[in-house]
């Protein structure tokens, strides 16, 4: 059964969230996303997160013939993140991956991250509700 639009987001997230150094290149960030099987990576310095980088973004600096061989994670992440408190309902964090553009949401608790919810899995979510 699958749970409520107003249940909590983190029914949903995906955990432990998969991380990269920000000194990775490119290529590295590459190799993780298909290992992990994951649409986006946590960008950390000294193991604090300080970014976002996602299969969208890997494209639109391939597709600028970046090296990905040079280019590294620090340089091609986002660094305005856009996260959510894990108790943000399923209905509202749908909203926010819709307003705010994104795919992929991480989840907060006492502002350390503890999930990601993808707009996948929001979506499953929308599409077994009777």
């Amino acid at each position: 059964m699958s749970p409520s639009l107003l249940a909590p987001a983190s029914e949903l997230m995906s955990w432990p969230v998969a991380t990269i150094d920000h000194e990775c290149t490119l290529q590295e960030v590459i190799e993780l996303l298909g290992a992990e099987e994951v649409g986006a990576l946590v960008v950390t310095r000294q193991e604090h997160p300080i970014g976002m980088l996602s299969e969208r973004d890997v494209v639109v600096h391939l597709a600028r013939a970046a090296d990905a061989a040079h280019l590294t994670a620090g340089e091609a992440m986002t660094t305005e993140v856009v996260s959510a408190p894990e108790t943000i309902t399923i209905v509202d964090a749908a909203r926010l991956l819709a307003s705010a553009d994104i795919r992929h949401l991480p989840l907060t608790r006492d502002g350390a991250i503890v999930g990601i919810v993808s707009s996948r899995d929001v979506i499953d979510v929308l599409a077994n509700q009777t």
